[in-house]
């Protein structure tokens, strides 16, 4: 007589993925500017290449873009704050991250204008996030200002 073998199969769950860099689960769907800030770490900019000064936070410098946006800087401003994460822009600027299909390109964007138009203040963030995680890539992030 043959033994009997049986085999049983375990489902285990897999291991969880990489939250982003931040402690904030991955989203789906592209964040929204409030979704991205909150996404934001508090770390420093690693490199001032691409315009960011290194001493400041990354979180820091968005919320000096997020108060002028918001609030401009003197009585009488024009100002506006945009962002939030989607598809690449048909045209980067040389500073920007790299094209690539498996993020999204992010963007924190404040204008500030005083009522002569004598001093516009226009500054961004752009960073690219990790579609599958919502990793924010850092070393790729740009601050333009123009």
């Amino acid at each position: 007589m043959r033994p009997l073998v049986f085999a049983v199969a375990v489902a285990c769950a897999a291991p969880p993925v990489p939250v982003a860099n931040t402690g904030v689960p991955p989203t789906l769907v592209p964040p929204n500017l409030a979704e991205l800030l909150a996404r934001l770490p508090h770390v420093q900019f690693n490199s001032d290449k691409r315009g960011c000064e290194p001493h400041d936070g990354v979180d820091a410098y968005a919320g000096q873009l997020v108060k002028a946006g918001r609030d401009g800087f003197e009585a009488g401003d024009t100002h506006a704050l945009t962002g939030g994460c989607g598809a690449f822009p048909a045209t980067l600027l040389p500073i920007d991250p790299p094209r690539d299909d498996a993020y999204w390109f992010c963007a924190v964007d404040a204008n500030v204008y005083d009522p002569w138009e004598e001093s516009s203040w226009h500054y961004m963030l752009h960073v690219r996030m990790r579609k599958r995680d919502g990793f924010l890539d850092l070393a790729t992030a740009a601050c333009p200002g123009v």
